[in-house]
């Protein structure tokens, strides 16, 4: 049956950071080894997605970010967390890969791996 068995695979491919398209490049040769090949573009739900541009996007607005009860925002040396709360925040999120790929997201991606690192910063938590 060929590779996969007549079965298909996935993987979660990050964005290359300086240089998204050759993440597209990647999606292309998996496809043309195998399209039942499910390619899947990891994003962290904490941060959004870990290139150059959406960095660039998510640092322009601030009103994005988590903000702690002081209105501090709150986040990583990283970055800061984005706020899903938010349909705009979650649009932009969730569109992003597409306006990566193009007009080849249709063919080459196939969804998202949404992760989350799950930050717990110490001194917010409750006294036990």
């Amino acid at each position: 049956m060929g590779w996969g068995g007549g079965r298909y695979a996935a993987v979660a491919l990050n964005l290359n950071p300086d240089d998204p398209a050759a993440t597209v490049e990647q999606a292309r040769i998996l496809k043309k080894m195998n399209p039942k090949f499910k390619v899947l573009i990891y994003q962290n739900s904490d941060l959004g997605p870990l290139t150059r541009a959406a960095s660039a996007t998510i640092a322009s607005h601030p009103e994005w970010w988590c903000r702690d009860d002081q209105g501090q925002p709150i986040g990583t040396k990283q970055g800061n967390f984005l706020n899903l709360s938010r349909a705009d925040v979650r649009a932009w999120y969730n569109n992003y890969p597409v306006e990566v790929f193009g007009a080849d997201a249709k063919e080459l991606l196939d969804g998202i791996f949404s992760d989350s690192m799950g930050y717990v910063l110490i001194h917010t938590m409750p006294d036990m």
